[in-house]
């Protein structure tokens, strides 16, 4: 296994919210793979992430993408909004 890397994000020094959501989706692949811990920082509080809990952070990412106005090109991981497939339709010829 390798060695868990730390990520730091200070939510309050990124230029806008386009790079704030590039910064957070890099994290969360990482995190997801088990490579990182990550911490977002806003103002004086601080929020770690650690493998296990990616559901957390996915939910940050989500929130943000909901409000930044500059996504094109950032994937849309909110599972409510992803394409529900439902049963296979049948066929019949007469």
């Amino acid at each position: 296994m390798s060695k868990i890397t730390e990520i730091s994000i200070d939510a309050g020094a990124v230029s806008s919210c386009r790079q704030l959501l590039v910064d957070l989706f890099n994290a969360y692949t990482k995190l997801v793979a088990g490579q990182a811990r990550v911490r977002v920082r806003y103002g004086d509080r601080w929020t770690e992430y650690e493998p296990g809990k990616a559901t957390q952070l996915l939910a940050l990412y989500n929130t943000i993408y909901a409000q930044c106005p500059d996504t094109e090109g950032l994937p849309d991981l909110d599972p409510g909004r992803r394409v529900k497939r439902g049963p296979p339709a049948r066929l019949r010829i007469y």
